[in-house]
């Protein structure tokens, strides 16, 4: 696996995180995108990527690391906990969406997931959009 944050602190405290996890075992790090591409490898079977590493095109970006490294899946960490962000990263190619917030209880099953195919997206987000939805529907109906 390849860590990629722009904090040196974010990556030592996902590393510390990660070590613990059997079957996991980091690779790389990176705190660009530049850096990225040059530690990344195919032998990377997932990617955990702040996407603030990607800059504002993130979504365009994020597609281009899934065409260039397909067979790495790919969780991608932020603090945007909108549903409709969720699905708009798990589109562009991500396998996973987490809150770096959460990381530390949600990462290790978002990456055992995103290892089998499967995708993940952290549960607050999802709870939050049903939270505003039904703030929203009870505001008509009232």
């Amino acid at each position: 696996m390849v860590l990629a944050d722009r904090f040196a602190v974010t990556r030592v405290v996902l590393r510390a995180l990660l070590d613990g996890e059997s079957g996991t075992q980091v690779i790389g790090e990176a705190r660009d995108l530049s850096a990225l591409r040059a530690c990344m490898s195919d032998r990377a079977a997932v990617l955990v990527l702040d996407l603030a590493v990607l800059g504002g095109s993130s979504f365009e970006e994020l597609r281009r690391l899934h065409e260039e490294w397909p067979r790495s899946a790919i969780v991608a960490l932020t603090m945007e906990s909108n549903l409709l962000y969720a699905e708009r990263v798990l589109e562009a190619g991500a396998s996973g969406l987490v809150l770096k917030y959460m990381a530390d209880g949600e990462l290790p099953e978002a990456i055992r997931r995103a290892a089998r195919g499967r995708e993940f997206i952290s549960p607050r987000v999802v709870a939050e959009s049903v939270r505003r939805t039904s703030h929203a529907v009870t505001d008509l109906v009232l």
